[in-house]
Formats: C-alpha cells, sequence, structure tokens
C-alpha cells in the first residue's frame, strides 16, 4: 500500500514535499506515489500533451531534476492525472482506488488570521481523506 503525495506547482514547495514524503515513505517501506495533477478545464489538446509528457519514461527523472532533487527511488512512481474536477477530489479519488496509508499535502503558510482557513483543497483533504494525512509547510519552517 503507497503514500500517494500532491506535487504542488511551486517547486520549492514541491522540493520540501517530496523530501518529506521520501523520509515517510522510507519509515514505512512503502512505496510512494508522486501524483501530478493538471486541472483541464476541457482543454483536451492541452491534456494530452501534458500527460504524454509526464508518462514518458523520464517524467519523473524530468520532475525531480526540476525541484533540484536526487533520481527517483525504485519505489517511487509517478502519476500525471488531467480532469476538470478540484485537485483535491482527484487525489482523493487516486489515494482510495490504490489504498493509500498516507496522503501527503503541501498547505500553505498563512498570516496569524489566514491560518483559520486553509487553502481549499488542502482542507478538502485534510477533512475528507480516508487515510492520515501529512501536511508539509509550503515555506520557512
Amino acid at each position: 500500500m503507497p503514500i500517494v503525495a500532491l506535487v504542488p506547482v511551486s517547486l520549492s514547495a514541491a522540493s520540501k514535499l517530496v523530501d518529506n514524503a521520501r523520509r515517510d515513505a522510507e519509515a514505512h517501506a512503502a512505496d510512494l506515489h508522486l501524483v501530478d495533477y493538471l486541472k483541464t478545464d476541457g482543454d483536451t489538446d492541452r491534456a494530452a500533451t501534458w500527460s504524454h509528457r509526464r508518462a514518458d519514461s523520464d517524467g519523473l527523472a524530468s520532475l525531480l531534476r526540476e525541484m533540484g532533487l536526487e533520481p527517483p527511488r525504485s519505489n517511487e512512481r509517478l502519476i500525471a492525472i488531467t480532469g476538470a474536477e478540484a485537485a483535491s477530489a482527484a487525489l482523493l479519488s487516486y489515494a482510495e482506488s490504490v489504498g493509500a496509508v498516507r496522503i501527503v499535502i503541501s498547505v500553505p503558510q498563512r498570516s496569524p488570521v489566514g491560518k483559520i482557513l486553509l487553502g481549499s483543497d488542502a482542507q478538502s483533504v485534510l477533512l475528507n481523506a480516508q487515510c492520515p494525512v501529512l501536511a508539509v509547510p509550503s515555506a520557512g519552517r
């Protein structure tokens, strides 16, 4: 049963998230599925091009290189998902379909007042996940 992590758009946040997800996968001797999501809004040409590029055998290595991280490990997979729904819905659906033991997400840093509300995707994952969620701050700390 894998650990599923949603790769954020920001490379610095993605790097921090992947580092944390890798440590978690190692500690639990689990596979790591890195989910790269593209909301298509009906643009099928864009979705097809993006999915093909991500599905390429070098897709994961390229993504990790962009983040400045070491090459993929044998227990890591890149999962490219496109759709019109929110990233949280796609992530939760994928995590449930593979029986994820944990979900790893990046959560935005907020001002003291803003801490009351998380980003809507992060909040949706935290409230609706059927397994534990590891929330990694996207910057600082």
